[in-house]
């Protein structure tokens, strides 16, 4: 059965998926994130299928979503705003489905292959990494709002 966690947010400042419930993090764009807009569900403890991607977490230090990316054998936490890598100590890993059209969501969230974070695409963001703003790594990530309806059941694809 897939867990969920509720309360994500869109950061207006910075264009990140983040989790309030743990503080304001640090926004790239300075001081804590300012949330706004639907509130997101994001599935834990769930099965790797062929239409989503895995190692997503919280990033204990700025509070937003990331994906942990490997290669060659080793890894890379992405660029946190807070200095140094990202933080995820004691995260839940998430398992995001990924260019599929799904009910009760919001596409167009991407990750920045850069800082790693999930962004809301149709804004540029901040990245931490870059001047320019974020730099999508490919794909569309629907993620699931509770706004239409508070029963779990109606969000599973």
């Amino acid at each position: 059965m897939t867990d969920w966690q509720w309360g994500w947010r869109f950061c207006q400042k910075c264009g990140n998926m983040h989790w309030p419930e743990a503080g304001d993090g640090v926004c790239q764009t300075g001081g804590g994130h300012r949330p706004q807009g639907l509130l997101f569900a994001l599935p834990f403890n769930r099965p790797v299928g062929a239409k989503s991607e895995r190692n997503f977490y919280f990033c204990r230090a700025c509070h937003s979503l990331f994906q942990q990316k490997a290669f060659g054998g080793g890894s890379d936490l992405g660029r946190c705003p807070e200095g140094g890598q990202h933080d995820r100590t004691d995260s839940f890993e998430f398992v995001l489905t990924k260019d599929r059209p799904v009910n009760n969501a919001q596409d167009k969230w991407a990750v920045c292959v850069n800082c790693h974070v999930l962004w809301f695409g149709p804004v540029n963001g901040h990245c931490p990494s870059a001047t320019h703003g974020h730099n999508p790594g490919g794909g569309n990530f629907p993620i699931f709002h509770i706004n239409h309806s508070t029963d779990p059941d109606d969000w599973i694809p």
